[in-house]
Order: C-alpha cells, then structure tokens, then sequence
C-alpha cells in the first residue's frame, strides 16, 4: 500500500512539474566584428500548423518564419517565406492574438523574401501579451498568410537585454 502511494505521489509531482515548450528557437552567437546577435524564431508551416524546430519545418520543405533579431543594439521583427516573395507594400494586416486585424507598417527585404514589421518594440511588446500572431500580407502568388504561436516570448527577455536590447 505504501509503495502504490509513493509511486502516486511521485506520478503527480512529475507530471506538475513539467515546463510547457516555448513557442521560441533561441540563438545566441557573436559575429564576425565581436557584437552579441540574438534570433528568437518560431515557424508556420501551411496545412500543418506551428513549431520551433527549424528541423521541422524544413522537413516540411513549405514553411514561414517570425524572427525576432537584436545586432548592434537594434531589435527587429520580420518573417520569411520560404517559397514564395513579398510585393511592394507598405503595410500588411496583422492581428495579435483575439484582438481586432489592423494594419502595420513595413519593408520588403531586398531578396523579396523577407517582410519587416517597423517599429520592432511596439510590435515585440504587442506579442508579448498574446499566445497567437496573425499576418496576411500581399505576395507573389495572391496573399501569403501565416499565424504564429509566440507565447513563452516574455521568458526570453533576459537574453536579449543581454545583447543590448529592451522590450
């Protein structure tokens, strides 16, 4: 009777302490002038939904991705496609977790696969409080749309104030 108690007790006090996955791959590196660079990425994959393992959704061989990117002090916020190019918007809708789709300045990468969200601390301190980011934006193809699990992004703050940048 003992033994079946201890082994239900331990059972409980496992499964209580076991930590959520964050929706986060997180990098940290130096580059090649010495400055810290930190890229916190979380990826879509169309018709299958979301993960952080860039392993995954390459495997996937069809996937976007939201990065998050401190260098030199500067934060940023963009995504990439993988197959498909951004037109010469200026703005594209996003909605933040159950809140209203409103629209948000950005930048097309010179490569046409990268979209820029501007003002990056507005927009990273907008994700920090929802679980889920949504995005349409105009492409190549018609519209490429993308929703991201970006919950667990206030648990990677302290590597980016380490490189330099506050959200």
């Amino acid at each position: 009777m003992k033994l079946r108690l201890v082994t239900l007790l331990v059972s409980v006090l496992t499964i209580s302490t076991v930590v959520p996955s964050h929706a986060w791959d997180v990098e940290s590196s130096e580059d090649d002038f010495g400055s810290t660079v930190v890229f916190a990425k979380t990826y879509f994959m169309q018709d299958v939904g979301n993960t952080d393992s860039f392993d995954e959704a390459y495997e996937n061989g069809d996937y976007e991705s939201l990065i998050i990117r401190c260098q030199d002090k500067k934060l940023e916020a963009y995504m990439t496609t993988l197959n498909n190019e951004f037109d010469n918007s200026s703005s594209a809708m996003v909605r933040f977790g159950g809140g209203s789709a409103k629209k948000w300045s950005v930048g097309r990468s010179t490569s046409k696969t990268g979209l820029f969200f501007n003002n990056s601390k507005t927009f990273v301190t907008s994700l920090l409080k929802v679980k889920k980011f949504y995005v349409r934006a105009s492409g190549s193809t018609g519209y490429l749309t993308a929703n991201f699990d970006v919950g667990g992004l206030s648990s990677q703050r302290s590597i980016f104030k380490s490189a330099g940048c506050k959200f």
